[in-house]
């Protein structure tokens, strides 16, 4: 399985391109609560800045100061540096940051939107940097969407879209990148309800109504209404993919059914890009888009190395996608002209990542030979008189087994469970 450097290139940047166009088309139809009905929609060419593409942004710079092996820790840190909007999720996980809550409890405590769509928007940088390498992005992907979304359906969401925009770039085989992307979310999930009634409701040649008005059924009475709720969004996001014919069209089709329109469009834009690649842009289209804006100016963002072209941006990313394919030993070869090699078949590999089971009401950290959990069984609140049970979880991984000293400041930690785990 083979990708040229260019072709590489071409995928990255029709990505790139597609999320630009999507994110500018669906802005003006984005709206705080779901509509009942389909949209009819008029497409407006006018740029628009979008957190969809500053995020990644972000993102970017930090592997490019920091390398590859950079932590939820580095991100969350890059989001109080970086990004200074303070609507919904992205508000309340700063907050819980600044108050040392670390992910992923930052994105689960007090924080009813982590079921939103902050994370599914941005998963591409993820993939472009692990073209068919699924666990490598979406292990990069769960770092990225705990930080503001811990146990929130919206991980699924962005592990999704992470996975299905990495594989877009070894197939065009739509149904089965779906599918494929579909086997790494668990499926008690909302996120794989929805896009399960999305695909089957395809495949039974239901109209685009009928279809929207399944998957909005499927939703929790309470979230049905909300345009941000993810679940909904992803399965809109597919439904768009499947029922279109051509770019233009699957913009008209999945912006017309509403709800978090800017985002669906960006991500349908974005994959459609990947899959085929520059050319598959309307070129009237490419000459409008090319330039990347932000909301540095006012303060919306700032620190992140904006590119200003999509071109540029697309230029940055490759680099570092030939720095993460070269570590990938014995899986991915890369030849002196930049050709790509897939030395295994990428949809042979199987979901292992942390994404299937892990704590919300936690935080990890990893020292030289340790790692310490700190769980929260009934959340980080005092109240007087009440006791508050902190289950603390020691991991060595070192060879040999190590003696430790612990100190317990003050009377309030009435439980604390110390596990010393060795491998010999």
């Amino acid at each position: 399985m083979e990708l040229t450097g260019s072709a590489l290139l071409g995928k990255i940047y029709g990505g790139l391109m597609g999320k630009n166009i999507g994110g500018s088309l669906g802005t003006p139809y984005e709206r705080g609560f779901g509509q009942d009905d389909l949209i009819e929609v008029k497409l407006e060419h006018r740029l628009y800045p979008n957190d969809d593409f500053e995020v990644q942004m972000a993102w970017l710079r930090l592997i490019e100061d920091r390398g590859l092996n950079i932590s939820e820790h580095d991100l969350a840190q890059c989001w109080l540096d970086c990004i200074h909007y303070n609507w919904d999720e992205y508000g309340f996980s700063k907050r819980n940051l600044r108050l040392g809550i670390l992910p992923p409890m930052s994105g689960f405590f007090n924080n009813w939107f982590r079921h939103c769509m902050g994370s599914p928007i941005r998963s591409e940088v993820w993939a472009m940097i692990a073209p068919g390498l699924s666990d490598v992005a979406a292990t990069y992907t769960f770092m990225d969407a705990i930080v503001d979304h811990g146990g929130g359906e919206s991980v699924y969401g962005e592990v999704f879209n992470a996975v299905l925009e990495s594989m877009a770039f070894v197939s065009s085989d739509l149904k089965r990148l779906i599918e494929y992307a579909l086997s790494y979310i668990p499926e008690s999930s909302m996120t794989h309800k929805a896009i399960t009634i999305a695909l089957r409701a395809h495949e039974e040649g239901l109209n685009l109504k009928e279809a929207r008005r399944l998957i909005i059924e499927s939703a929790p009475p309470e979230y049905r209404r909300i345009a941000q709720y993810s679940p909904i969004n992803l399965g809109f996001e597919v439904l768009g993919l499947l029922y279109s014919n051509g770019f233009e069209d699957a913009m008209v089709k999945t912006i017309s059914l509403g709800y978090d329109t800017d985002c669906t469009a960006a991500t349908v834009g974005a994959i459609l890009g990947i899959m085929y690649g520059r050319d598959y842009i309307p070129p009237d289209y490419a000459k409008v888009y090319e330039e990347v804006v932000t909301n540095e100016s006012w303060g919306g963002v700032s620190n992140i190395r904006a590119s200003r072209t999509v071109s540029e941006l697309a230029n940055r990313i490759i680099k570092i996608t030939y720095r993460l394919l070269s570590s990938q030993g014995g899986r991915v070869f890369i030849d002196r002209n930049g050709n790509v090699d897939w030395l295994i078949d990428p949809f042979t590999v199987k979901p292992s990542g942390p994404w299937l089971n892990y704590k919300p009401n936690s935080w990890t950290l990893r020292f030289t030979g340790l790692e310490a959990t700190v769980e929260y069984p009934n959340g980080p609140v005092l109240k007087p008189g009440v006791e508050l049970p902190i289950v603390v979880t020691i991991k060595n991984l070192r060879l040999n087994p190590l003696n430790l000293s612990y100190i317990v400041h003050g009377a309030i930690l009435v439980f604390m469970f110390i596990c010393i785990t060795h491998f010999c």
